[in-house]
C-alpha cells in the first residue's frame, strides 16, 4: 500500500518539508499486524512484530525489506495453537543473526487464569528460524519478557517481569550461554511495582538497565529508574528520577560512558507534560537535565541514539486533540535542540504508532511501528526511512 507521509521540519523559526526516503506498509496474511523493533543488516531493513489470527491467537512476524523499502521476505511463526504472542524485543547479533525475546501467554482452564512465560528465538536475516528456548516456572503465572542484550561472550542477559501481586512486580535477570541455556537468574526483590524496559552493555564492563519504579499502587506510570550492575548482575548503583517516567522509555549509554535517560517526563497537570531528557555520569549523578517544547498532552521521549559527531537524536511523542504525533529531535551534546520533525501517516485521523527507531549506516534514521489508515481497512506494519535531517 502506498502512503503519503506528512512531515513538518522545524528549524529555528523556519518551516519546510524535509526529504523522506520511503514510507511503506506491509501486510501479513490480511491480519491485524503490530510492530515491535526495527533493525539493519548489510542487506536488509527488518521490522518485527505480531499478527492476530481468527482463532484469537497471535504469531510472531519478521519482515525483511531491501534498502529502498521493497518487500523481500515476510515470515510468520506460531508457538502453538491458542498461544498469544505479546510484548518483547528483537536485537541484531554480532554474527548478523537476529534474537527475539518475547512473551507467550495461554489460558489455563484448570487454574482459570492466564499463564505467561517467555521464549528466546534466533533467526537469520531472512527470517528463517534457527533455534528456540522457552523459560517457564510452574509456580509463577506471570513471567513476561521485557528486553534482551547480547553479552561479550555471545550469550544473553534476558530481563523478565515477575508479577508477585497486583501491587508488587519484580524484575528477573536471566543469564544464558550462546545457545540460550540458563546459567543463573537473579530477582531484584521489591515491595512495589518496578519494571525494567531496556538494557545495554556498559563500555567498561557490566550492564545498564532502565525502567520505572517507586509506585505501590499497580500504576503503569513510575519514577524513572536506572541501574548499573557488574558482569555478575550485582547492583552497583541506582538512580530514581523525580518525575513520572514514560512507560517503556529507554536509557542510552554514550561512547564516553555517560548515560542518556529519556524517561524522566515532567507532568505539569493531569496528562500534560514537557518532553525531558537527563544526562547521568558514570556514577548515576545528573550532569544536566533539559525540558523541550511547550507543555503538551502525553508528551515524552522514548529512545535516544548517539551520532558519530556525538550529538543525540531522540524519538518522542505527544498528542494534539485526538491525533498522535511522533517526533525526532536532534540535540547537541548539552541537550539543546538543533532541529525537530513531526510525523504522521496519511492523516491525523490515522492510528499512527512508531515503536522503535535506529540510526542507519547511510546517516539517516529508520522508524517502525504500525498504522490503521483511515483510507484502508486494517492494521499493517509501518516502516519509515528518513534522511540525516529527519
Amino acid at each position: 500500500m502506498n502512503s503519503i507521509l506528512s512531515a513538518v521540519f522545524l528549524f529555528a523559526s523556519l518551516m519546510s518539508y524535509s526529504q523522506i526516503r520511503f514510507s511503506k506498509l506491509y501486510d501479513i496474511n490480511n491480519s491485524a499486524d503490530a510492530g515491535s523493533n526495527v533493525l539493519e543488516t548489510d542487506s536488509f531493513y527488518i521490522i518485527s512484530g505480531a499478527n492476530g489470527k481468527s482463532d484469537g491467537s497471535t504469531d510472531f512476524i519478521l519482515v525483511s525489506a531491501l534498502k529502498n523499502g521493497d518487500l523481500k521476505y515476510k515470515n510468520s511463526y506460531s508457538y502453538g495453537k491458542k498461544i498469544i504472542v505479546q510484548s518483547g524485543r528483537t536485537i541484531l547479533l554480532k554474527n548478523g543473526n537476529l534474537a527475539d525475546y518475547r512473551t507467550l501467554q495461554e489460558y489455563d482452564s484448570g487454574a482459570q487464569n492466564y499463564r505467561t512465560w517467555s521464549v528466546l528465538t534466533v533467526f537469520n536475516e531472512k527470517g528463517d528460524k534457527l533455534w528456540s528456548k522457552q523459560y517457564k516456572d510452574p509456580k509463577i503465572f506471570w513471567l513476561a519478557a521485557q528486553t534482551i542484550v547480547e553479552t561479550p561472550d555471545s550469550g544473553f542477559v534476558l530481563v523478565a517481569d515477575k508479577e508477585v501481586t497486583l501491587t508488587n512486580s519484580n524484575p528477573v535477570l536471566i543469564r544464558t550461554d550462546k545457545n540460550g541455556n540458563e546459567l543463573f537468574r537473579k530477582e531484584i526483590k521489591t515491595n512495589k511495582v518496578e519494571k525494567i524496559f531496556s538494557v545495554s552493555l556498559y563500555p567498561t564492563g557490566g550492564f545498564v538497565f532502565f525502567g520505572g519504579g517507586g509506585k505501590s499502587n499497580g500504576s503503569i506510570n513510575f519514577s524513572s529508574w536506572v541501574i548499573k550492575t557488574n558482569d555478575s548482575l550485582n547492583v552497583i548503583w541506582e538512580y530514581y528520577g523525580n518525575n513520572e517516567s514514560s512507560f517503556y522509555s529507554k536509557a542510552t549509554v554514550l561512547s564516553d560512558s555517560t548515560i542518556i535517560n529519556t524517561g524522566d517526563s515532567v507532568f505539569s497537570a493531569g496528562d500534560w507534560s514537557f518532553k525531558r531528557i537527563v544526562k547521568l555520569d558514570s556514577l548515576g549523578r545528573v550532569v544536566w537535565a533539559k525540558n523541550h517544547e511547550s507543555v503538551k498532552q502525553f508528551a515524552h521521549y522514548n529512545k535516544a541514539v548517539e551520532l558519530k559527531d556525538r550529538n543525540i537524536v531522540a524519538y518522542g511523542e505527544h498528542d494534539v486533540g485526538n491525533a498522535a504525533l511522533r517526533t525526532l529531535t536532534k540535540l547537541t551534546t548539552d541537550g539543546d535542540t538543533i532541529w525537530q520533525n513531526l510525523y504522521y501517516y496519511e492523516s491525523l485521523g490515522d492510528r499512527n504508532q512508531l515503536w522503535d527507531f535506529i540510526s542507519t549506516k547511510d546517516g539517516g534514521f529508520l522508524l517502525g511501528g504500525d498504522v490503521s489508515p483511515t483510507s484502508g481497512t486494517g492494521q499493517d506494519l509501518w516502516l519509515l526511512k528518513v534522511d540525516s535531517n529527519g
